[in-house]
């Protein structure tokens, strides 16, 4: 009898478990680096959720005399295969300047990282960002 008892609160325990690991699926996650050139604030943004990413360099307000890039690789996986593949994406801008991935069907993202840079007046600045999907 204590046996049975014993068995079931187990069973119980890892049924809990189970369905709280489930609410802690992460549905994005992003990194981002700030600094000030020439009295602008630039902003530069990896992000990723289960079938995208995107990462961007922007200025916080819109400023012509700022000169932005973004440089991303996004990496995606298979979940039951494990089959992984890759796409690149480059991009300038006055302001701003951003790149937008999607997944291919029944893949799912793993990872963004990212090379950002802007200048003004003569200031440089570079940084770089990433991020991984956990599942």
């Amino acid at each position: 009898m204590k046996k049975q008892f014993l068995i079931k609160r187990g069973l119980a325990l890892m049924i809990i478990g189970v369905l709280s690991s489930g609410s802690v699926l992460m549905a994005s996650a992003a990194s981002s680096q700030t600094a000030t050139i020439a009295g602008a604030t630039i902003n530069a943004r990896s992000s990723v959720t289960a079938t995208n990413g995107s990462a961007s360099t922007a200025s916080v307000s819109y400023d012509a005399n700022i000169s932005a890039s973004v440089s991303s690789t996004y990496v995606y996986v298979h979940p039951i295969s494990g089959a992984s593949g890759q796409q690149s994406q480059s991009n300038n801008g006055i302001s701003s300047a951003s790149v937008y991935f999607t997944a291919p069907t029944n893949y799912r993202s793993l990872s963004v990282q990212s090379s950002h840079s802007a200048s003004k007046s003569g200031q440089n600045w570079s940084t770089t960002t990433g991020t991984s999907y956990y599942q």
